[in-house]
C-alpha cells in the first residue's frame, strides 16, 4: 500500500504532488481541485464584471450630475429686460426710474439693475438724458426687479393706468394686465406702438390722433370688461 504524502505549500495555495495508483492512473482528487479552481475563477470574474458593472454606472451618474446645469445664477445682463428698438427716444441715454432706486442707467446690452415695490403694483417710466419718457411698464412685487420695457409693456400700462381699471393690489393687478393683453383692441394698439413710438418721445405719440382712438378704444372695452363706467 503506497503512503500518501502531504500537500507541499506554496504562495498560491496547496500543492498535491503527482500520485500513481497501483494501475498507473493519475489520482481522481487532482480532477477535483481542477474542478474546484475552475468554478473559483468564474466567481472572480464574475464578481469583477459586476464590480465593474456598478463601478460604470456610479461613475455614469457622477458624470451626468457633474454635467447637468447648474442653477441660474446670471446677472440681469443677460435677460435684456429693454428692447431698444420698441421703446422711444430712438434707444439712447436712456435710465429706468424708481421710486425705490432712483434713476437707473441702462446699459449697451439693455439691461439695467433696479428695485421697485414689493407691496404693490407699480408703474415705472423709462427716460432718456433730457428727462422725456420713452416707454412704460407695470412692476408687480413677483417681478424682483426685472420689469420688461417694450411696445407690450407700454400698450398694457397705458390702459392700466387709467382711473377705475388701475389696481395696486398685487394679484389684482396682474389680473387687469393679463385681461387687457386679450382685449380685442389691444393687438392694434401694441402694433402702433411698436411701429411709431422709437421715432418719438412718449408726449409725441400721445398728441397723434390715430394713436388717442386705438387707446381710448381699448380703454373703454376694459372699463366695459369691469363694469365701470367709461
Amino acid at each position: 500500500m503506497t503512503q500518501e504524502q502531504p500537500p507541499i505549500l506554496n504562495q498560491t495555495g496547496p500543492v498535491y504532488p503527482q500520485q500513481t495508483d497501483p494501475n498507473g492512473s493519475a489520482p481522481k482528487n487532482k480532477s477535483i481541485w481542477l474542478f474546484i479552481l475552475v468554478v473559483i475563477g468564474i466567481a472572480l470574474i464574475a464578481g469583477g464584471c459586476v464590480y465593474f458593472y456598478i463601478l460604470k454606472s456610479t461613475t455614469d451618474v457622477a458624470t451626468k450630475t457633474d454635467n447637468s446645469p447648474s442653477p441660474d445664477t446670471t446677472s440681469q445682463s443677460s435677460d435684456k429686460l429693454v428692447l431698444r428698438n420698441e421703446v422711444g427716444c430712438s434707444g439712447n441715454n436712456l435710465f429706468v426710474l424708481s421710486t425705490v432706486s432712483g434713476q437707473v442707467p441702462v446699459d449697451a446690452v439693455g439691461n439695467y439693475k433696479a428695485e421697485f415695490s414689493k407691496e404693490g403694483a407699480q408703474l415705472v417710466f423709462l427716460t432718456n438724458g433730457e428727462n422725456k419718457v420713452c416707454a412704460l411698464a407695470t412692476s408687480l412685487p413677483e417681478y424682483n426687479g426685472k420689469v420688461n420695457f417694450d411696445a407690450k409693456s407700454t400698450a398694457e400700462t397705458l390702459v392700466f393706468q387709467t382711473i377705475g381699471i388701475l389696481s395696486t393690489d398685487p394679484k389684482e393687478a396682474k389680473e387687469r394686465l393679463v385681461m387687457i393683453e386679450q382685449l380685442p383692441s389691444f393687438s392694434d394698439l401694441n402694433s402702433y406702438i411698436k411701429t411709431n413710438l422709437p421715432k418719438q418721445d412718449m408726449a409725441s405719440l400721445q398728441a397723434d390722433p390715430n394713436f388717442d382712438n386705438l387707446l381710448q378704444k381699448c380703454i373703454k372695452e376694459a372699463a366695459q370688461k369691469l363694469g365701470k363706467p367709461f
